[in-house]
Formats: C-alpha cells, sequence, structure tokens
C-alpha cells in the first residue's frame, strides 16, 4: 500500500483526561498563619501507580481569584517529583479556586482542587479554607 502526503495529517496537541485517570490524592493548603497570611502551602500525593497511564511528567497548577468583575488566572508547570509547593502573593479579602492536575505524555489527567480565602473576620486575619472537594467542576456555592 502506497501513502501519499495527503493521507497523513499529524498533530502535536494533548487531550484534556487521555493522561491520568485520577487526580493527584490529598492534595491540601496548609496556612503558615499568621506570619504570612498572603501565603499558603499546598501538599498533595502523587497519582496512584495503577491509575498514571503512563509517566508523570509533571503537574498543572491553576490558581484563579474572582475579584468584583475580574477572574485572575495563574497557570504554572510543577516538576514531576514536586508534592509541596508555596503560593504567594495571594490577595487580602480573596477567594481562590485551585486545581492541580498530573500530566502524562499524552495528557492531563482530572484535577483535584482546593478552595481559599484571605478573607478577614472582623479587625483581624483569619485565612482559612472554606471547602475541599474533588471532581466537581462547577456549581460551586459560597457560604
Amino acid at each position: 500500500m502506497k501513502v501519499s502526503n495527503k493521507d497523513v495529517n499529524v498533530s502535536n496537541y494533548v487531550v484534556l483526561n487521555s493522561g491520568p485517570s485520577a487526580h493527584p490524592a490529598r492534595f491540601r493548603a496548609n496556612y503558615d498563619q499568621p506570619r504570612r497570611p498572603t501565603s499558603v502551602q499546598l501538599s498533595w500525593e502523587a497519582v496512584p501507580e495503577e491509575q498514571r497511564n503512563g509517566v508523570i511528567t509533571g503537574y498543572v497548577l491553576v490558581v484563579t481569584a474572582v475579584t468584583g468583575n475580574d477572574i485572575i488566572s495563574n497557570t504554572t508547570a510543577l516538576r514531576p517529583s514536586l508534592f509541596l509547593y508555596q503560593v504567594t502573593g495571594l490577595m487580602i479579602d480573596t477567594v481562590y479556586n485551585v486545581s492541580l492536575a498530573a500530566r502524562t505524555s499524552v495528557g492531563v489527567g482530572p484535577a483535584a482542587y482546593v478552595l481559599v480565602s484571605t478573607v478577614r473576620l472582623g479587625n483581624k486575619m483569619d485565612p482559612h479554607i472554606l471547602f475541599k472537594f474533588c471532581y466537581i467542576r462547577c456549581c460551586i456555592q459560597f457560604f
């Protein structure tokens, strides 16, 4: 069988959820309070080996804040050997949606999520985690 250039179209792309079939385990936000109320340390464990669907090549961290009419989002690529990450420069009186997903050479898996708040209660800063969840991609209700 002869193959011509017209018969083959190769693209280089990454397909969501074609990589790992599970999110990073035990994704947590730990505050260094009261010394640094505008930073949070994230920690997690690797995707279970049987759900990696290949070699983990890194993690995709997305920190998103909604402030008034603005949505501010920052995406960071993390090394595969990293299981702690310090997010700094958080704005006061803001709620953040933080997601973390593992990546392989063929795609990005599902994300684990945590909501982080730097909202002041009364006259003092009291950052706290509002709600932690996995697999929920929409319909977040704030209390």
